[in-house]
This record gives C-alpha cells, structure tokens and sequence, in this order.
C-alpha cells in the first residue's frame, strides 16, 4: 500500500524547476559520450581526409587532397546537384508535414 502524498497538478505548478547545475550533472555522462563518439570521429574523417593514415604507413597532413577536389571540374557541377536534391526534397518534406498538420487539426 502506497501511504505517500500524491503530487497534484497544482503542486507541480508551483515546483521550481531544477537549476543549471542539476541538468549538466544529469545531463553531463550522455553529452560526453555524444561528444566523444561525435567528436572522435569527426577527427579521424579530418586527419584522414588530410592524408593521415597510419595503418598505411602514410603518416604526413597536408591539404593536397582538398586542393585536388576543389580544382576538379566535376566538383561544382556534382556540389550543385547534391544541393539541389537535398533543397527539393527537404521542401517536398515540409509541405507533406505542414498538410498533415492542417489536415489532422481540422478532423
């Protein structure tokens, strides 16, 4: 048998939401792992994107490799498209959603 106070809504309303300190404390191990799981390869993409790869025995950084993608002439055209279908279906999503959303609150 519960013998506790129930919380009403009232009280609930009247709490003080918890302070900065108490959300990084709690929210602090998830945004490290986020972090270093995000960051760490974040890293790795650069270094090797750069020439970085050890396990080749290449071990040298240099922007070689990004100079010889920028000066392709195939990198724009290739850039625009990506863009382009990223634009088109990021819209084609949002008008879908915002009909949805006019649909259900009319129903």
């Amino acid at each position: 048998m519960i013998t506790g106070r129930r919380t009403t809504d009232a009280d609930a309303r009247l709490r003080k939401p918890p302070g900065l300190s108490v959300l990084a404390v709690l929210l602090g191990p998830a945004m490290v792992v986020v972090l270093l799981l995000f960051g760490g390869g974040l890293v790795l993409g650069i270094l090797q994107s750069m020439g970085d790869l050890p396990a080749t025995g290449q071990g040298c950084c240099s922007l070689q490799n990004f100079q010889r993608v920028l000066t392709d002439p195939d990198f724009l055209p290739s850039l625009g498209l990506t863009l382009y279908i990223s634009l088109i279906s990021t819209l084609i999503a949002a008008a879908l959603s915002e009909a949805e959303f006019r649909f259900r609150q009319h129903a």
